[in-house]
């Protein structure tokens, strides 16, 4: 249903062939220089549907993100503190055409004969929420059959560790150290090149995107307009803390009950419970119902409390392993990657950045909080990656939902 749909309205939207402004046409300054030079860059179209934003982007391999679009629908989810699998799609096959064809016009994409430059499409083939997938790839299928165009899928984790192979002014050589967090994964993985990905250490339970929203939620935090969603309310919320109502919470795994064998992973499920139980006890204190706002004051300070802790986990985490890798097993590790869309918090930007650069003199390299979130661009340049090493893909190509990082390269298409 949702497919079809995207499908005729993406035919629609392609027939238009109004002009794109000169000032719409590219993010980076230098795309306008550069289109003048006789080398012909990779050009390719990324769409990212995987869960609640609907993202397209044009991106070339000179590292030149000539456009992207992203609709995020935050005020379909706020109602209910979380997404909704099928109302997600249905919204993602109504926005997808208008962003589609805005993407195109702000990269000059504009008539049948300038599309025909792409030389590919990507897009996020999982993981993800099969119903928001299946509206991506389908219009993805759609657009390279059209164009008679190449098809790369793409795995949406990966997409983030080569992030900053886009952004950094000099790109991380492989290999590297990739932290990976988001609202459904905590990773640590050394990189060593495209599907070269190995597992060091995961979530036992929750990721920490994932606590940070449910945390949110607890403490009745209202999202953002600006976007970002329950975890963004929380970190505005934590910058408010004056420690009015002191509070702190243990830092997970820190009690003894770390063993060998899950040495470097994560766990967020008792550090979530210390804050349930927490606000739970201020509510029967003060006589509040479920569903009336803790005071403002009392908000900010679990707030940061949490927040100390969670990023505390992940830097005892990031620490170990990188003691393990450098230290021990003397492998030369480059720099580290932090993305997904909880790099985009500062507070814990700045303290793996002590880590990574004080105690281990490697740079840590986060994408610009827009790219940290998921966005079409990554997969993009993802796509020209692939594209370069001769990875394509059918346009038969299914998602896969659940697809960990250490199978990619082994699915069947």
């Amino acid at each position: 249903m949702y497919p079809t749909r995207v499908y005729a309205s993406m035919l629609r939207a392609l027939r238009r062939a109004g002009p794109a402004s000169a000032s719409a046409r590219f993010l980076s300054s230098a795309a306008a220089t550069t289109a003048a030079a006789p080398r012909k860059p990779t050009l390719i179209l990324g769409i990212e549907t995987s869960c609640d934003d609907t993202s397209v982007a044009i991106v070339n391999s000179d590292r030149e993100v000539l456009s992207l679009v992203t609709k995020n629908q935050n005020k379909l989810h706020e109602a209910t503190g979380g997404i909704v699998p099928t109302a997600a799609a249905i919204a993602h096959s109504m926005a997808l055409p208008g962003v589609l064809r805005e993407a195109l016009d702000r990269a000059g994409l504009d008539t049948p004969a300038k599309l025909d430059q792409l030389d590919a499409i990507a897009v996020t083939r999982g993981p993800g929420l099969a119903p928001c997938l299946g509206v991506g790839l389908c219009a993805a299928k759609n657009l390279a059959g059209m164009l008679n165009k190449p098809l790369i899928g793409v795995h949406h984790m990966e997409a983030h560790a080569l992030t900053p192979r886009l952004t950094e002014p000099v790109q991380p050589a492989f290999p590297y150290l990739s932290l990976l967090v988001s609202g459904g994964h905590t990773l640590l993985i050394l990189t060593e090149g495209l599907s070269k990905h190995t597992i060091l250490g995961t979530s036992l339970d929750d990721a920490v995107g994932e606590s940070f929203d449910k945390v949110s939620r607890f403490l009745g935090l209202a999202w953002l307009p600006t976007g970002g969603g329950a975890g963004a309310a929380l970190e505005q919320a934590a910058l408010r803390a004056n420690g009015s109502y002191p509070v702190k919470f243990t830092v997970p795994l820190r009690d003894g009950r770390d063993k060998p064998h899950t040495r470097l992973n994560f766990s967020f499920s008792g550090l979530k419970t210390q804050v349930d139980r927490r606000v739970a006890l201020i509510r029967k204190e003060h006589g509040l119902g479920a569903k009336d706002p803790l005071p403002a004051e009392i908000q900010a300070d679990i707030a940061r409390a949490f927040q100390d802790s969670a990023v505390a986990h992940l830097e005892d985490r990031l620490r170990r392993t990188l003691g393990e890798l450098v230290k021990e097993r003397k492998i030369p590790v480059t720099s580290v990657v932090v993305a997904g869309g909880v790099a985009a918090n500062q507070f814990l930007r700045e303290r793996l950045t002590t880590v990574a650069g004080g105690e281990f003199s490697l740079p840590l390299m986060v994408p610009p909080p827009r790219l940290c979130t998921d966005n079409a661009a990554m997969i993009a340049w993802a796509g020209i990656e692939r594209f370069h090493a001769g990875m394509t893909d059918p346009w038969e190509l299914d998602f896969i939902t659940k697809w960990p990082l250490s199978e990619l390269g082994k699915e069947k298409q």
